[in-house]
């Protein structure tokens, strides 16, 4: 689903078709080829036996994935859109367990706790790393990015001011980037990456660079997929259900309202102007949520 250039036979960012339809798989290629069927039966509940559903063209372009044979040879990117909520789904179900009582092993300064937190710092670390890639020949934000700086500045989603700023972020430039992601890109670079350092890093440098890969993310979102309904992240009742054993049940409630708080925070930064700070109605994300109304007739 993924179309080179004449002459080119390896698969990457460039050697691919600068293309409106190679770009928009890399950013919406979802699931993994081990929860493709997972994710198929996801949609097609969400669309049941409705045709005119919001969620049918999500339904269609599974099936067409699913199909493909690189796809299910492993032979291409994930999408970036599964980057990112990877990212902010486990940073807010991390940050949600540590909302539970204090003498809950699981918050406490012990080694399954401190395994489970140095994964996490990893996982997070090299899921963000992907996004900022330089490499020419890496798919990821970064490089995305770049080759639509003149689109976007035409298409009035933010101010040019904005986009120059996620230019030279995106780039690196001393002058405007954030302490906080320098500290993150030196922690994965020096620390993950290679063993050169011990550098400590912490949640707030991850929380700003999380905060501006949301922002960058939601504005290619609104350019390929303009007044879209927002994708829904996973169900907190669905993330919560296989820990009742080992944690109380009114601890887990405190936990859910915190995990949604946290995701309403993310959904924030993806509408957030990263130089004015004002609110816009950028928000490729939300919490998906089935209201049912139950009406009494009166039979009489």
């Amino acid at each position: 689903m993924i179309s080179l250039k004449s002459g080119c036979t390896n698969l990457n960012f460039k050697n691919m078709e600068k293309i409106p339809s190679n770009y928009k798989f890399l950013l919406y290629n979802i699931p993994s080829k081990e929860n493709i069927d997972e994710q198929l039966k996801y949609w097609e509940e969400l669309v049941g036996d409705d045709l005119q559903s919001p969620f049918i063209d999500d339904l269609n372009y599974i099936k067409r994935l699913k199909s493909d044979p690189n796809f299910q040879d492993g032979k291409l990117p994930r999408g970036l859109e599964a980057i990112v909520l990877q990212i902010i789904e486990s940073y807010a179900f991390w940050h949600a367990l540590h909302e539970v009582s204090d003498d809950n092993f699981i918050v406490q300064d012990n080694y399954f706790h401190n395994l489970i937190n140095v994964s996490i710092n990893t996982m997070i670390s090299c899921e963000l790393a992907k996004l900022l890639s330089h490499h020419s020949d890496d798919f990821s934000l970064t490089n995305i990015w770049k080759e639509h700086v003149k689109e976007l500045k035409l298409s009035n989603i933010t101010d040019n001011e904005e986009i120059d700023y996620i230019t030279q972020v995106l780039s690196r430039d001393p002058n405007v980037l954030p302490s906080e992601m320098r500290n993150f890109t030196n922690f994965r670079n020096k620390s993950i990456a290679h063993n050169q350092y011990v550098l400590s890093v912490g949640w707030s440098d991850f929380k700003v660079t999380i905060n501006f890969i949301l922002r960058a993310f939601a504005i290619l979102d609104e350019y390929y997929s303009p007044n879209s309904f927002p994708r829904p992240v996973m169900r907190t009742q669905d993330l919560f259900r296989n820990i009742q054993k080992i944690i109380k049940t009114s601890d887990i409630a405190k936990a859910k309202q915190k995990r949604e708080e946290l995701m309403s925070e993310c959904f924030e930064a993806a509408s957030k102007n990263l130089i004015t700070k004002q609110k816009g109605n950028l928000k490729p994300f939300n919490i998906f949520r089935v209201k049912v109304t139950i009406k009494h007739t009166n039979m009489n």
